[in-house]
């Protein structure tokens, strides 16, 4: 594992999480949309890239899963655990 000291997520990090988030959206949004077009070759079409982007997303996610257990995540600033509840606290070190 990687030591950290900067107080922030990595680049890398941080692109995989908005390149996940963004292609989640996107691939619920065609999801969406081809459940109401009828049997043509555009929904066929769309079904195939649909599986694509979700094979994509699964490899982008063991991806980001992988980078976050090599590279240690920034510490919680002192300020912020201190004004926590107990629970969050807790969530946040399980976590």
């Amino acid at each position: 594992m990687t030591l950290q000291t900067n107080p922030r997520y990595s680049a890398v990090a941080i692109a995989l999480h908005w390149l996940l988030a963004l292609a989640l959206i996107g691939i619920f949004a065609v999801g969406i949309y081809m459940a109401d077009l009828p049997f043509s070759p555009q929904r066929l079409k769309l079904y195939n890239w649909h599986k694509w982007a979700g094979v994509t997303i699964l490899a982008l996610s063991v991806l980001r899963l992988v980078w976050r257990l090599t590279h240690r995540p920034p510490e919680l600033p002192v300020s912020i655990e201190a004004a926590m509840p107990s629970w969050q606290h807790k969530a946040f070190h399980a976590t």
